[in-house]
């Protein structure tokens, strides 16, 4: 049998699922001497405001509404061009 610690650790139900602890070198200076540092304190995220979401919305539909119209223009021209082109020069 293989002698020393294992890096995984069995239990009754079996191998825990999860990384396998590795033992590591710390990198970079000693963190025990240094003083540890303030806690960042970061602000809640505000939600969006009701104005801000219709005035999104309505942005969106307005973008919407002219791509497909203008997809729907290339395409009726288009179909106009081929039709002419079927028909004689008279």
């Amino acid at each position: 049998m293989a002698t020393g610690e294992k890096p995984y650790r069995v239990y009754r139900g079996g191998r825990v699922k999860g990384k396998v602890p590795l033992d590591r070198p710390q990198k970079g200076p000693d963190r025990s001497a240094r003083e540890p540092r303030e806690p960042k304190i970061r602000r809640p995220r505000r939600r969006w405001s009701w104005k801000r979401r219709i005035g999104i919305g309505l942005i969106v539909l307005l973008v919407v509404a002219t791509v497909w119209g203008i997809a729907g223009y290339l395409s009726f021209r288009s179909g106009v061009d081929k039709a002419n082109g079927r028909l004689d020069r008279r």
